[in-house]
């Protein structure tokens, strides 16, 4: 008996179910193999991650962001977001910055330009991020 790990882009709930992956995860089973399989499941669905276990076989769910069926917008967003590291918030991600906990560095400056109205100027003046 081996235990067969399986990851897939594919959204996976059952086994038991038809189609090309369900049928190999069957057949592994079926010759008394561990299969444990790794599947997304997008945020658009609003659920939790989780694991279903059967007789042989573990499926994961895991928590993603939608990456099928989606525009291109939304994708650039994603990955602007989760893979992109920025110099003004300490090198991390925007995701990593707003889950941490405590202040970060500011790097940023703000500009004076000759010409702005008066009620911009005294806004710039007065704000601090937190």
């Amino acid at each position: 008996m081996k235990n067969i790990l399986f990851f897939t882009q594919v959204s996976v709930d059952s086994i038991y179910s038809r189609g090309l992956y369900t049928d190999l995860f069957k057949y592994f089973k079926d010759k008394g193999h561990h299969v444990i399989i790794f599947s997304p499941l997008e945020r658009r669905n609003k659920e939790k991650s989780k694991v279903i276990e059967g007789d042989g076989f573990k499926i994961v769910r895991y928590l993603t962001p939608n990456i099928n069926k989606v525009g291109k917008v939304e994708k650039a967003v994603v990955y602007y977001n989760g893979r992109l590291p920025h110099s003004s918030i300490d090198y991390l991600t925007p995701n990593d910055a707003h889950h941490r906990v405590g202040r970060l560095k500011k790097h940023w400056k703000y500009y004076w330009k000759e010409g702005q109205p008066q009620e911009v100027v005294e806004l710039l003046d007065t704000y601090t991020p937190d």
